[in-house]
């Protein structure tokens, strides 16, 4: 793969809002419309109540379409692998 920046910042705050930075320069990646990159990561933060600062940069298309997942995917596998019984609820303390 080739060089790129891919930057998620996953707010669970319940206030849904997605900023996506990322500019493709072509229609397609194989059979996937790149247009719905960003589509997806709105969905995303609206399902999950979320704010979603997003941004990528890289050369090519096909590297940037491919790096776009991995900064949201391990915010989001580390606490579903945690013991989350075992943690205290913040809600109402703070």
């Amino acid at each position: 793969m080739d060089e790129c920046r891919a930057q998620c910042t996953l707010d669970l705050s319940g206030r849904p809002y997605c900023c996506f930075k990322a500019e493709f320069k072509r229609e397609q990646v194989g059979g996937f419309a790149t247009e719905m990159t960003e589509h997806f990561f709105y969905s995303l933060s609206q399902s999950l109540m979320c704010t979603l600062p997003y941004r990528a940069k890289a050369a090519t298309t096909i590297t940037k379409s491919r790096a776009c997942s991995k900064p949201s995917a391990a915010p989001c596998a580390k606490p579903s692998a945690s013991k989350a019984a075992n943690c205290p609820a913040a809600k109402g303390v703070l």
